[in-house]
């Protein structure tokens, strides 16, 4: 299962950063591009958890943003609480009257996170079988449980590239002499 892997490579990850003298993690996955500025200007808010944001696409025609302000009860089957629950996103003339924005959920394509969020607050990344989401949305679900503030900063906004057929559109289109940063691929070990 793809979240499993996910899941498990990011908890490696997280003990690789906990073992290491780094005071931010910065995740990025691989089909978002920021900003070449983009760490200096996320540790600038010196948050426990702050990040850019992206559009996800839902369907062919269909984007939202990847950020959520919380659950709001819909019509349908109930939960424990006798209503079911859907997850609001966020309308974008409240996210232009602010700069740095505080939001309930969002995605782990691109956040800095603070080594209190782990050494402190015993965050880990997790996932459950029985449940249809990603271990991003139980990370989010856990800083939320424990009263923590998770924030994206709005002029962050980056290209996401979901598909096959979007990324060889952009490479297609690509100039590498405009390039102002050579693109630098690493190996894992």
């Amino acid at each position: 299962d793809t979240r499993e892997n996910c899941c498990n490579a990011r908890n490696h990850l997280r003990q690789i950063f906990l073992d290491s003298d780094c005071e931010y993690l910065f995740h990025l996955e691989q089909d978002v591009i920021p900003r070449k500025d983009i760490i200096e200007e996320l540790i600038q808010w010196k948050k426990l958890v702050v990040g850019g944001w992206y559009y996800i696409n839902q369907g062919f025609n269909t984007k939202r943003a990847c950020i959520f302000k919380g659950f709001v009860p819909i019509e349908g089957p109930f939960d424990q609480k006798g209503k079911m629950m859907a997850l609001q996103p966020y309308k974008f003339d409240l996210m232009a009257k602010e700069r740095l924005f505080k939001c309930y959920l969002g995605s782990l394509g691109v956040i800095l996170i603070h080594r209190d969020l782990f050494e402190k607050h015993k965050i880990k990344f997790w996932w459950d079988k029985m449940l249809t989401w990603h271990d991003d949305t139980s990370f989010f679900h856990d800083l939320d449980v424990r009263g923590i503030d998770f924030f994206i900063d709005t002029d962050l906004l980056c290209p996401h590239f979901q598909s096959s057929w979007a990324i060889d559109k952009f490479w297609n289109k690509l100039d590498i002499r405009k390039v102002e940063q050579p693109l630098i691929q690493t190996e894992v070990k």
